[in-house]
């Protein structure tokens, strides 16, 4: 699995459910990062990836599926991640933002997990892995600094953070477990 698998799967979703409940509303979906988001968008969802963090939970964690050991005599080991996006929609009436959001915050509650075909498929990952897509708290102070940091304007916007990304890490040599202790004793030097 990789990073653009998240944001991809995200925006195929919404954008997929979006139209399939207002065929008539025509907007663009999109992934964002901050250069895109210095063009004047009009009528466009935007999902922009702000924070990536190691999961603390799972970082030391073996994962069944990705640490097995390999008939190669090799482990994988995987790096969990979380993925922290502004969900944030972009027109010029404050009505249609507002019933555009929410109905994308609607579609991202009814489908918290993503897994199977509701994945992207241009980053396979394992079949037996799953996104957790869940409404992130980010204070509202956290959330105009944020925005600061951005060329546009502060835009009425919903965090999100999905879990849990695992990256493949490179394959490493299988070593047996500890089995013997050596004790070695010195003098104390005074």
């Amino acid at each position: 699995m990789s990073i653009p698998t998240a944001g991809l799967s995200i925006v195929s979703l919404l954008e997929s459910e979006f139209r399939a409940r207002r065929p008539t509303d025509e907007f663009d979906f999109k992934l964002s990062n901050a250069a895109e988001l210095v063009e004047s968008l009009e009528k466009t969802v935007t999902l922009y990836l702000y924070r990536v963090s190691t999961n603390p939970v799972l970082r030391h964690v073996e994962h069944s599926q990705t640490a097995t050991d390999r008939a190669d005599g090799t482990r994988r080991r995987s790096l969990s991640l979380e993925l922290r996006y502004l969900l944030t929609v972009w027109s010029k009436s404050a009505e249609t933002e507002q019933v555009v959001l929410s109905e994308c915050m609607s579609i991202l509650d009814q489908h918290s997990i993503l897994a199977g075909d509701l994945v992207d498929s241009t980053y396979p990952m394992a079949p037996e892995l799953a996104l957790k897509v869940l409404p992130d708290s980010l204070s509202n102070e956290d959330l105009l600094r944020l925005w600061d940091g951005l060329t546009p304007q502060y835009r009425l916007s919903v965090p999100y953070v999905v879990r849990t990304i695992r990256l493949e890490g490179r394959a490493q040599p299988a070593r047996p477990p500890v089995t013997e202790e050596i004790k070695r004793w010195t003098r104390r030097v005074p």
